[in-house]
């Protein structure tokens, strides 16, 4: 018989979910999403910057729906329809495309979905990390609030073009977390996610690369009771060969068809691994012996990661010569980065055998900073503040187990007491460094000003600066910045166009030609530069030498379309040499080649309908 309730009673009998209710169970994940969104209230209304206006504003790959599944089998595309630069990062293009399909070139509209993504980047190192560590210990909450609000994501989360990064290591962290739940439910969906979100997150970018080697450290601190340093006579070498019989090697074996699969697009697509070299002004590691090259790395690795630990100085440039490159071991600084390299060791070993959640810290920042640190493969550029976005999690890992260590330490009464009280300033002071971060972010003007006062001594700061006052008409601005980088690295070509184009402006053309035929010698690829050339020495009445640079244009995209014939870019970039030439029929001509070719490549049907009045007008 069934016991039943009288009227006007209430059952004492308990639900069988007795959770609290929604806002107190999520808490954690509410106070993140808070915090990350507080540090970026400066940033709405900022302008595209740098190469924002070359991977996304002037983008014609971008703009261009039937274009978009090419975007998985070619390079980045800039604005001249160049693939020259050596980066193979389809996805991160991809949701640059969809992003303008749906909010144009609104710049708002890009910000929006690079702090989602940041947001759902800290909340996944939360989950993750709970798993981890245990849903009754706070380092997952001190882990994903400071990597919220540290000021060092400024730049991968701001810069619109940094979005690789943070693409990357959502997707990387999805893999993670899919990891753990395949390692916990030995689900095989579970393990066909985790290898699908690595190789996305490698689409992306290359710097999620290292996962296959932080899954294994994951199972190594984490999955397995591991240790070097245990007396129950079995040698290390035994008890390492007895977690490897523990590993789930099924899910490895996907992580490498994934990684080779990544490799192989990556190859066809920029007919080699490592894709073009950079240039000097950018990475001036580039050619150097193994020495000056290891040494100088090295001191980028530590400069890197004291700027974690001491977040005052940032910058949006390091190239050449802010970064002095270190030439012998017996100077010095070499001597200097030899006992730091030593200190890094003996502590790797000493956290190995004592701590091994602080060296798994300090395992994670090593690996996955491994990519970029120029040791292995010379990247684009010597150092840059958005690099440091994955790797930065490992050292912010072990800050938060000290933090944590404090709040369980029985003697350490007071401290005990005020623990929170202290993260939560330390947290407000990071959020307003990241807010003055932000702000450097909001024009050209603006972040070029930060950079030189950063980065006084690189040639491409002042260049940037330059090129900024160059777009306010301040020509006097511009030159005498142009100038101040030429003093810094007069090999450049870029300069040369740049102090060339500005003395045109200035109406002094006999100036001007030597610097722009110099240009034109270092950057012959570049018709940009031939058009400077062309212009100025039209003004000067040297028209057959005008007419000599204006067919080197055209010949540069004859050899474009015989090399791509198919590719509507470079018929849209003759079309527009063409018309700018007057010659509009022909101009004409290459349009409607670009139309055939892709349909729906907008700015080719505007610039045949422009021909078209124009010609009627006549």
């Amino acid at each position: 018989m069934k016991h039943k309730t009288p009227k006007g009673r209430k059952s004492r009998k308990k639900t069988v979910d007795s959770r609290p209710s929604w806002p107190i169970r999520y808490w954690p994940e509410l106070l993140i999403v808070v915090a990350g969104l507080l540090c970026d209230f400066n940033s709405w209304g900022h302008k595209f910057v740098l190469d924002d206006t070359s991977y996304i504003v002037n983008n014609l790959s971008l703009q261009s729906p039937s274009h978009f599944l090419k975007l998985f089998v070619s390079p980045l595309v800039t604005e001249i329809g160049s693939t020259a630069n050596g980066l193979y990062r389809p996805l991160t293009a991809f949701t640059f495309a969809l992003n303008y399909q749906v909010t144009g070139l609104s710049p708002d509209g890009f910000h929006f979905i690079n702090r989602i993504l940041h947001i759902f980047v800290c909340l996944t190192v939360f989950w993750v990390l709970r798993r981890m560590f245990g849903s009754s210990s706070h380092v997952p909450h001190f882990t994903a609030l400071l990597f919220a609000v540290h000021p060092i994501q400024s730049e991968a989360v701001t810069y619109l073009t940094g979005r690789s990064d943070t693409l990357a290591m959502l997707l990387m962290m999805w893999a993670w977390l899919t990891f753990l739940r395949a390692r916990a439910t030995q689900r095989k969906g579970a393990v066909m996610a985790s290898v699908v979100f690595y190789f996305l997150a490698m689409l992306s970018k290359e710097s999620a690369v290292p996962w296959i080697s932080i899954a294994l450290l994951t199972e190594l601190v984490f999955l397995s009771d591991f240790s070097i340093w245990r007396a129950d006579g079995q040698s290390v070498f035994r008890r390492l060969f007895l977690f490897l019989r523990q590993v789930s090697w099924p899910v490895y074996i996907g992580y490498v068809l994934a990684l080779g699969s990544y490799l192989s697009l990556r190859f066809a697509a920029l007919k080699n691994i490592s894709g073009v070299p950079p240039q000097f002004i950018d990475n001036p590691l580039i050619h150097q012996s193994i020495v000056v090259r290891i040494l100088t790395a090295m001191k980028v690795l530590f400069l890197s990661g004291s700027q974690i630990f001491w977040p005052a100085h940032f910058s949006a440039d390091y190239s050449f010569n802010q970064i002095p490159l270190i030439s012998r071991w017996t100077s010095p600084a070499g001597v200097t980065i030899l006992l730091l390299m030593c200190g890094v060791m003996a502590l790797l070993i000493w956290t190995a055998l004592r701590a091994l959640r602080v060296f798994f810290g300090i395992a994670y920042f090593l690996l996955t900073y491994s990519v970029v640190s120029n040791l292995f493969i010379i990247i684009g550029t010597i150092r840059a503040d958005r690099v440091l976005y994955m790797p930065s999690l490992g050292i912010l890992l072990i800050g938060a187990l000290g933090i944590d260590r404090i709040e369980h330490q029985p003697s350490l009464v007071v401290a005990k007491h005020y623990v929170w009280t202290g993260f939560s300033v330390l947290l407000l002071l990071l959020g307003i460094r990241t807010a003055v971060r932000n702000a450097d972010w909001r024009d050209a003007f603006s972040l070029a000003s930060s950079t030189v006062r950063q980065s006084p001594n690189s040639a491409k700061a002042h260049e940037e600066l330059g090129t900024a006052y160059f777009d306010r008409k301040d020509f006097v601005g511009a030159l005498e910045e142009f100038r101040i980088g030429e003093k810094i690295f007069p090999e450049s070509p870029q300069l040369m166009n740049d102090i060339g184009g500005t003395l045109l402006n200035q109406g002094k053309v006999a100036e001007a030609i030597p610097y722009l035929r110099r240009a034109a010698d270092g950057l012959p690829n570049i018709p940009s530069i031939r058009y400077n050339l062309m212009v100025a020495l039209t003004k000067q009445g040297d028209f057959q030498e005008a007419q000599k640079q204006y067919a080197l244009i055209l010949e540069y995209y004859d050899d474009l379309i015989r090399q791509q014939p198919d590719n509507p870019y470079h018929h849209f970039n003759k079309g527009n040499a063409l018309f700018f030439g007057g010659r509009n029929q022909e101009a004409q001509q290459e349009f409607e080649r670009t139309l055939q070719l892709d349909p729906s490549f907008t700015p080719a049907q505007k610039s045949v309908e422009l021909i078209q009045r124009r010609m009627q007008g006549r």
